[in-house]
């Protein structure tokens, strides 16, 4: 590795950036968002033909980005903007924990580099007319920039980079993919279960947290749970009935998503003592069928999101509605008490579901197979709140169940 004495810097050919040399073909710095932007060639830019034809440097730059990324298109291009203002809200302080992953730049031909004056370390040096491209990381130097554009001073932040260089196009391509396809991507339960900025995910962690019921009983990182789990649902499961507490209906097409500004305007903590002033006896009065899970649907996603849009009726307004009649904790013991919710029941030999229709269908089997909560939520909110429906008495065992 040739590093030179500081005594044959060029001063003004170039930007020298300090560095920490890993090996000889990896370095790691700090460099502004400035001069990141300089270095990296806005993507979209080598993506656009007029601007290819009056700039060779971005045509070469070009030729070496399109065997080592994908197309700023689709999902890519989605998240730039949420990606940006994620950056803005974390530099103006209005999220308390967040951080952006160091990014991966390349470089075919090796950087020089020089020992910095008075042995202060080393540095490699940026002509004009140099570039780097990303391996990885492409998503966050375009949010980068997005962000800049709205507030300039974003342009004076540091951001960590590992820049890969002398290495050829073959090497980088390679390493692209194995970046991107042979990393894990966590699953929903996961994701859900590390996100602290989310207030549903905040709020069903409290919830899990005051509950004797469901305290260390809730699946923290699978999707599913398995016949001899010993909790008694999913942190999934959880989330969907606090985002249906909070949004009432429209909370079933949320999924996994963050609630965000959905609740702008409401009072936090208001509603955060109404959820756990009634979800917290609720689930003692359903700690039986909880018990029994294996039998019951009571752990299933579509019916914590049903249980959740009946008790946003006991929330303040708002969230709750003014149109949406207020119920009391006492009103909902009343329409779940004589509610039956086991999943089969045997008659005249047969296996028959209460819930059949309503949350989900008898397999060919005569097992009970749930459904999904956009297909299946709305009917459980009907059966749970409306005792005289059809639903409503179907799941109370006041009319005939037939089997499937």
């Amino acid at each position: 590795m040739d590093i030179r004495p500081s005594a044959e810097i060029p001063w003004g050919e170039g930007s020298l950036v300090p560095c920490i040399v890993v090996d000889n073909h990896k370095l790691q710095a700090v460099m502004t968002v400035a001069a990141l932007r300089q270095a990296v060639i806005e993507p979209t830019d080598l993506e656009n033909p007029k601007i290819l034809e009056a700039d060779s440097r971005k045509r070469v730059a070009a030729e070496v980005r399109k065997l080592v990324q994908r197309s700023v298109t689709n999902a890519k291009r989605t998240n730039v903007a949420v990606y940006g203002q994620y950056i803005l809200e974390g530099i103006r302080g209005e999220r308390a924990l967040w951080d952006t992953p160091t990014m991966q730049l390349f470089r075919e031909d090796p950087l020089e580099l020089y020992y910095l004056p008075d042995n202060k370390g080393i540095g490699f040096l940026l002509r004009p007319g140099d570039f780097l491209v990303n391996t990885d990381g492409e998503t966050q130097r375009l949010a980068w920039a997005w962000a800049s554009s709205r507030e300039p001073s974003v342009d004076q932040v540091k951001v960590a980079v590992t820049i890969a260089h002398g290495k050829s196009v073959d090497w980088a391509r390679q390493i692209f993919h194995d970046f991107n396809l042979l990393g894990v991507r966590p699953n929903v339960a996961v994701g859900i279960s590390m996100d602290s900025s989310d207030l549903a995910t905040r709020l069903a962690r409290e919830l899990e947290d005051q509950s004797p019921v469901l305290r260390r009983r809730v699946m923290q990182t699978g999707r599913q749970l398995g016949k001899n789990s010993p909790e008694l649902l999913t942190v999934s499961a959880l989330r969907s009935a606090v985002v249906t507490t909070l949004l009432g209906r429209s909370g079933l097409a949320l999924g996994s998503k963050p609630v965000g500004d959905k609740l702008a305007g409401v009072d936090v903590d208001a509603v955060r003592k109404a959820i756990m002033a009634t979800w917290l006896p609720l689930l003692e009065m359903l700690q039986p069928e909880f018990n029994r899970r294996n039998d019951t649907v009571i752990s299933a996603p579509v019916i914590m999101a049903g249980l959740g849009m009946l008790v946003h009726q006991t929330m303040p307004n708002p969230p709750r509605a003014i149109t949406t009649p207020l119920l009391t904790l006492e009103d909902l013991r009343s329409r779940l008490s004589k509610v039956r919710w086991d999943r089969t029941l045997i008659v005249d030999g047969k296996a028959i579901s209460p819930w059949e229709g309503i949350a989900g269908k008898i397999t060919p089997s005569g097992a009970f197979s749930i459904g999904g909560i956009k297909e299946y939520g709305h009917a459980v909110l009907e059966a749970l709140a409306e005792p005289t429906s059809d639903a409503g008495m179907k799941v109370r065992l006041l009319q005939a169940v037939t089997a499937g």
